[in-house]
Formats: C-alpha cells, structure tokens, sequence
C-alpha cells in the first residue's frame, strides 16, 4: 500500500506503508505536517499579496491627503439638521441646507465657498429652534428645487430654490412672523435684480407701516421699493438696478422703532 502527497511544485512524496501501528501513527503524523506546511505557503502568499496592495493604497492616500475647501461659521449654540439642496445658483455644485438651534435659522450655504446665499430666523429662544430641513423638487416651474423648514413650535415654511423666498406657510393655522426680520438679498452680487425678503409681525388690523429703501454709498436714497401699510406676512420685493452703476448699494427696512440694514453689490 502506497501513501502520497503532491505539492505546488508537483512532487511525488511516497511513503512505504507499513502494518506496525506506531510505524503508521509517524507515516500519517508526516502527511498532515507537509499537508500543514503547504497550507502555510499559500496563506503567507496571499497575505503579502493583500499586505502590499494595502500599502499600495496607504501611499496613494498619503500622497492625497483630505484638505478643507472652505469652512463656515454659523454663530448658533447647536447645528439641529443639514441637507442637499441641489444647483440653485446655477453653477452646476450642489448647495447645503443647515438649521440651527439658538437663534433658530435656516441657511444656504453656496456648495463651492460656502458662502451663506440665504438666512431666514424663526427666533432667538429654545421654543423657537429650526429642528428640520429638508429639499423637495421644484413646485414652482423653475429648474431649483424648494425646501421646507420646520420649527419646534409648530410653524413649517417652505421656501422656493433660488431667490430663497417664501411661497407658502403651512399648517393653515394663521401663523405669521413674531418679529421683524430683513435677509440678504439674493442673488448677490447681481445683474441687474435682486430679490429682498422681510417679515412682517403682528400690528393692528390696518397692518403696520412699513418702508423698504434702497441708497448708493454715499448714504443718497435713490429707490423706494415699498411705502405702504402691510398685513402681516412674508414679503418678496425685486430690484432692478439696470439704471444703475455697478457698485456697493443699501437697502434699509424700517418700521415703527424696527430698522435694519444690508449691503449687497452690483456688477456689471
């Protein structure tokens, strides 16, 4: 009776079997250490070939280390979300969604600098935190998407994707603004609009007074975008600055004790 073993390099081994018990225990006892001895050739092969190719990537990850493309301050306690917009300032790079806790904000964020490109505030306190935002495709005929914001309080805003206004409140529950607010212009830097957003509280039944004013540089007024009562709401007003030289501008709202301003630039 013959015993055998092939290895990788095809060699023959014979063993003489032989009918004393511990003559055959050493017999098998060899055929299980070169069995063994194979067995480690291939998993130490295998382990230097999967140890080089680690290396391999180990390198190329050193030689393109992670770099920071732009970091943003939002000056809030505690960032609550963040979300993909998609392209709303037409450059083809995604744009950000974040929502704060105190102040409650909703920002965004240019994906290319990180430039903040709108900014809406529920309010300064804990009840009044922006808890969610979220995208949804476009429901208003353009080719940027909306979002909605919601706040701890209940109130739900949607916004629409590109000039960042509001176009509906929801729940119905005749929720309006609690304070003033005046945002950022958008687009900004422009030619030749722009959009300007600001909240209207609760007044009297009349509404409130309320103007929205635009100056050159030198502090001259030379545009009265609006000059009337105003229920209380969302209001969007654009700008048309084709009359005008390129340059740093400001646009004023006040009403009552309520003043604020902004800067926003034209390029032509």
């Amino acid at each position: 009776m013959l015993l055998g073993f092939s290895d990788s390099s095809d060699k023959y081994l014979q063993y003489q079997a032989v009918t004393d018990s511990n003559y055959g225990r050493i017999l098998l006892q060899a055929v299980i250490t070169e069995l063994w001895n194979w067995l480690m050739i291939k998993i130490e092969t295998v382990t230097l070939i999967w140890f080089s190719q680690v290396r391999k990537l180990h390198s190329g990850l050193i030689q393109k280390p992670i770099q920071f493309l732009w970091t943003r301050g939002l000056f809030s306690s505690y960032i609550r979300d963040a979300g993909f917009l998609g392209d709303v300032t037409g450059d083809t790079l995604g744009d950000v969604l974040f929502s704060t806790q105190q102040p409650g904000k909703v920002f965004v964020l240019d994906g290319n600098d990180g430039a903040i490109l709108f900014e809406y505030t529920f309010g300064t306190t804990i009840q009044q935190r922006a808890d969610r935002v979220n995208a949804l495709q476009s429901i208003d005929g353009n080719t940027t998407n909306e979002f909605v914001a919601g706040c701890r309080d209940g109130r739900i805003k949607c916004f629409s994707g590109g000039p960042g206004q509001i176009i509906g409140i929801s729940p119905n529950t005749g929720i309006v603004p609690d304070n003033f607010a005046l945002y950022q212009n958008y687009p900004n830097p422009f030619n030749p609009a722009t959009n300007i957003n600001f909240d209207v509280p609760v007044g009297t039944r009349r509404g409130v007074f309320v103007q929205l004013k635009v100056y050159d540089i030198l502090g001259r007024e030379i545009s009265v975008l609006v000059n009337e009562n105003l229920s209380p709401g969302v209001y969007s007003v654009e700008w048309n600055a084709t009359n005008f030289a390129s340059g740093i501008y400001f646009y004023e709202l006040t009403s009552g004790d309520f003043r604020a301003i902004k800067k926003m630039i034209v390029v032509k």
